[in-house]
């Protein structure tokens, strides 16, 4: 059976689908990281990290 990916629309087997370990949608390998997240949460991270370095800048 033919699905298809959440991010780019990509039309994969089913067992080739990545669980996304932090929004839990799936995407073929192309639209997730090697840490087993798709690109938005993984940018989502990020930019949570860099806002966090700005607070502890601020807070020195």
């Amino acid at each position: 059976m033919e699905t298809y990916c959440t991010s780019c629309g990509a039309e994969v087997e089913a067992y080739e689908l990545i669980e996304c370990v932090s929004c839990e949608q799936y995407f073929c390998e192309d639209c997730i990281d090697e840490g087993d997240m798709c690109f938005a949460c993984t940018e989502a991270e990020m930019e949570d990290y860099d806002d966090e370095e700005e607070e502890e800048e601020e807070d020195a």
